[in-house]
């Protein structure tokens, strides 16, 4: 659990990869700590443990037509998020019945979680969906046909054509959380070259308020706050203190991406976030058509089964 106003005199950059550059930041995210928020986008990157497997992959495209890793490499977000909608609903008493997500921490910020931390032999796997339907179904099998939950990054614009996928997930027992509407970055760092740039407070505000509406319309209720997952893993002070203000104080992170989305093969996969697991591991995954992730799912889950560990959701992970 980390904060980014927390006081550190220098700014750490962790360099960043051209793979990392492709989609949301690939593996363990490098933290930037500032005594108080600024407007100066300071990405996070992703930076590999020592222990995690290089996986050298041929790009399949340039710099400039970088994609999304929820999206296809010719996909690009939309730009405008929808009209505000009705309020959420009430939750009911059958989500209620979740575990109490972290406590929070009264900062302002929204709290950064990349593992959880309770020594406990477990391992969240997630899956983010913001573009193609993919292999959503089959993962969702995959998941039933071995007593698995899941949790799901889930954008607006995904939950508004798909909204039988939605609904099954609640429906499983698996848990979703927002990952906004258009998939724009917040801060435009990983988009600069082709989108209009950094979002206002107000732009943040309308896309997790809409992608939270759509998704409670889809599942009779489903509260997705205050879990949040920022597209690209594109962070800043700004962003933190804007997503608490809208009610999401828990950002979810990842210790491991499983680079599905760039082009891993099913083997590179399960290596990659299977074979060097630890407990507390986040492992982040894509449903889309680009990506072997649901391909490799199930010898993943073997593997990670086989190490002794217990295969939890987001909200299972982070309690005490």
């Amino acid at each position: 659990m980390f904060h980014f106003h927390k006081a550190y005199k220098s700014i750490v950059i962790v360099s960043l990869l051209a793979i990392a550059l492709g989609g949301c930041a690939a593996g363990t995210p490098g933290v930037v700590n500032n005594p108080e928020p600024t407007n100066t986008t300071q990405q996070i990157a992703a930076a590999q443990t020592t222990s995690r497997p290089e996986v050298v992959i041929e790009p399949t495209f340039t710099a400039s037509s970088i994609p999304s890793p929820t999206e296809s490499p010719t996909v690009k977000p939309t730009k405008s998020p929808k009209p505000k909608r009705k309020p959420t609903p009430t939750p009911t008493a059958e989500v209620a019945d979740r575990p109490e997500p972290p406590a929070d921490d009264g900062s302002g910020y929204s709290q950064l979680f990349d593992r959880g931390t309770s020594g406990r032999l477990e391992i969240a796997l997630t899956f983010d969906a913001g573009a193609d339907r993919g292999y959503a179904e089959a993962i969702l099998d995959t998941l039933d046909a071995y007593g698995i939950k899941a949790s799901f990054g889930i954008t607006g614009h995904w939950a508004e054509e798909n909204p039988d996928l939605v609904a099954r997930m609640v429906e499983d027992g698996h848990m979703v959380f927002n990952h906004t509407w258009t998939h724009r970055s917040f801060t435009g760092f990983s988009t600069l070259d082709w989108d209009e740039g950094v979002l206002s407070s107000e732009e943040r505000a309308t896309e997790l308020t809409d992608t939270a509406a759509i998704i409670s319309e889809n599942t009779d209720g489903y509260e997705v706050a205050p879990y949040f997952r920022p597209p690209y893993g594109d962070l800043d002070d700004s962003v933190l203190a804007d997503v608490a203000s809208n009610g999401y104080w828990v950002t979810v992170m990842w210790s491991c991406d499983s680079l599905g989305w760039n082009g891993a093969s099913v083997d590179q996969i399960i290596e990659r976030c299977g074979f060097t697991a630890e407990a507390g591991d986040i492992i982040l995954m894509h449903v889309g058509a680009e990506s072997l992730d649901s391909e490799a799912l199930s010898g993943l889950i073997e593997t990670l089964e086989t190490s002794g560990f217990d295969l939890v959701t987001i909200e299972e992970l982070l309690r005490p």
